[in-house]
């Protein structure tokens, strides 16, 4: 009596709980549409960060790329002024040191006046070939008569600007200058575009005027110097090299009529490390 009544129950129960209105039934048949749905979103979301990701990556890459042959780019060996120190490690052959020691002597003049196939001229040629601003080509040594017939020639070469980098020899000379006690100062130079490459390359020229004694001259103020630098030349800066035993054997001051009154004569052109090359004039100025 009591099992057939369970039984009966339990149909029943699992008979009416089985029965789904059509509203149930439709959110039931909806459920694999819904699974569906899920699934298909999180495919385009992996295919829309991969859309992004990989030019972001490839981008990346080369980005790194870029950063590692820029800092691995070979870069031109200078002494800057906070590396003067190293520079009495720097070992010197005696040729050059002999020079250092000739600096200033009477063969300053030919050094400075002499035509390109003196011997004290070749040697100071010797000295500074390849030398040249940074970025651009290293000029070519020219002697005066090719000065000269181009003292009155315009010339639309670009102005070069920026730090010189010196041969190997001049390097070698500035060392043997410090490691033999010389002092020195920055001095600025006007000239002209035409000559920029030779005087780099082979070292300055005796002024032609000597106007106040044969010599090269300098003053001691970048402002001054833009008064000699033709419209767009180049006006160097240079160290100036002496031995403070004699230092006007070297350099010395001339009385002058500007407003600066800071024009140098600088004796011999083995002492002219040139240094750097700005273009004239950043600023208009009245030359007194």
């Amino acid at each position: 009596f009591g099992i057939p009544w369970h039984h009966s129950f339990f149909r029943k129960a699992m008979a009416s709980s089985s029965e789904m209105t059509p509203g149930q039934r439709d959110a039931y048949g909806q459920v694999p549409s819904e699974a569906t749905s899920t699934s298909d979103i999180t495919v385009e979301k992996r295919q829309t960060c991969k859309v992004f990701v990989v030019p972001l990556l490839v981008a990346t890459l080369v980005l790194c790329a870029f950063l590692a042959l820029y800092l691995c780019r070979p870069r031109p060996e200078r002494f800057v002024p906070n590396e003067l120190e190293t520079l009495s490690e720097v070992t010197v052959p005696g040729w050059i040191m002999d020079l250092v020691h000739q600096a200033g002597d009477g063969n300053a003049v030919h050094r400075g006046n002499g035509l390109s196939d003196d011997p004290n001229r070749e040697t100071l040629a010797r000295i500074f070939e390849g030398t040249h601003v940074s970025g651009y080509p290293a000029g070519h040594a020219h002697g005066q008569f090719w000065i000269l017939e181009r003292l009155h020639s315009h010339s639309d070469k670009p102005t070069e600007e920026g730090l010189v980098e010196l041969s190997k020899n001049a390097k070698l000379l500035r060392a043997g200058f410090l490691q033999a006690g010389f002092d020195f100062a920055t001095f600025y130079h006007g000239s002209r575009n035409l000559f920029l490459g030779s005087i780099l390359s082979g070292g300055f020229f005796y002024s032609r005027t000597d106007w106040l004694g044969p010599g090269i001259y300098f003053t001691s103020t970048f402002e001054h110097a833009q008064c000699y630098a033709s419209d767009g030349g180049p006006i160097l800066e240079v160290e100036v090299y002496w031995n403070p035993k004699n230092q006007s054997r070297y350099v010395k001051h001339k009385a002058h009529h500007s407003e600066a009154n800071d024009v140098y004569l600088v004796t011999d052109p083995l002492v002219i490390i040139p240094i750097s090359v700005t273009k004239c004039c950043p600023e208009e100025m009245d030359c007194m």
